[in-house]
């Protein structure tokens, strides 16, 4: 038997809120073969299957169990087009041993594309940084800075060209003209 980590853990319940606030709906999948649930997450763009064991070695035997409930539930219900974007996600706090073979297996499951996606971690923590790593494929894209905190590219040429041997002045005098004209045949 997998031993999953109960849905009231707080890596279970980090995982479960930073989803909802990106807008994914949950539910949760009986697995019949091993007792333990997987929880379901959907948005616009995707169909997750979430499964967060204790160990390593716990998530490599609930691979294979959690993949095909996966599929079969994606099979029964109609979703369009997001029948590619349906993943498998495992998570264990369990880091990895420094052996290369659970690497290896790690690695094997990542690869493989047989129904579904499937993505597993080892070493995810509880805390939000930790889960938005291992999450990164379902989130948006950070916000970009905004413009003001950004360097001005034109000052930064200015130095470069004059790191190239052309005189601060020349070089001062070429990004003036372009600023004003917006051309390059002025300068």
């Amino acid at each position: 038997m997998t031993r999953m980590l109960p849905q009231d853990s707080e890596l279970v319940r980090t995982v479960s809120a930073l989803l909802r606030a990106q807008g994914f709906s949950l539910s949760s999948l009986d697995l019949a073969d091993d007792g333990g649930r997987l929880l379901l997450a959907e948005n616009e763009l995707f169909v997750l299957g979430l499964g967060v064991t204790a160990t390593l070695d716990d998530l490599l035997a609930l691979h294979p169990i959690a993949a095909s409930a996966l599929i079969e539930v994606v099979h029964d219900r109609a979703v369009g087009a997001k029948q590619w974007d349906v993943y498998l996600v495992l998570l264990t706090p369990e880091e990895i041993p420094e052996d290369g073979e659970a690497f290896q297996r790690l690695a094997a499951i990542n690869y493989d594309t047989s129904g579904v996606r499937r993505i597993a971690r080892a070493g995810v923590g509880a805390d939000v940084d930790s889960i938005e790593t291992a999450m990164r494929t379902f989130l948006p894209l950070p916000q970009s800075l905004d413009e003001t905190q950004l360097p001005d590219p034109l000052d930064q040429l200015e130095d470069e060209i004059a790191l190239q041997g052309v005189s601060g002045e020349d070089s001062a005098r070429a990004i003036r003209v372009f600023r004003l004209t917006r051309s390059l045949q002025d300068v």
